[in-house]
């Protein structure tokens, strides 16, 4: 996406203030609401817990991550140290 090139054009159109948000997004990438998280000295990845509902539904996953495996849709499961 060109950035500048969107800029000019809803500047010249008098939609900035409507659309700054979105260019603003493009640019620097858009806020997920993923938190940020501080790691401690010497880890170098973190792992969140399973939601609730993933553990409700745990052989449901697991059996339909089993069947995208075997279908060559899905690769893993994968070491850390082969992920690092």
């Amino acid at each position: 996406m060109n950035i500048e090139l969107w800029t000019t054009a809803l500047t010249r159109a008098g939609l900035i203030p409507q659309f700054q948000d979105g260019l603003d997004g493009f640019a620097r990438a858009f806020y997920q609401g993923i938190p940020d998280h501080d790691f401690r000295e010497g880890v170098t990845h973190f792992t969140p817990p399973n939601h609730a509902s993933a553990l409700l539904a745990k052989e449901k996953i697991e059996a339909s991550i089993a069947t995208e495996i075997s279908a060559g849709r899905m690769f893993g499961p994968y070491s850390i140290e082969k992920l690092n």
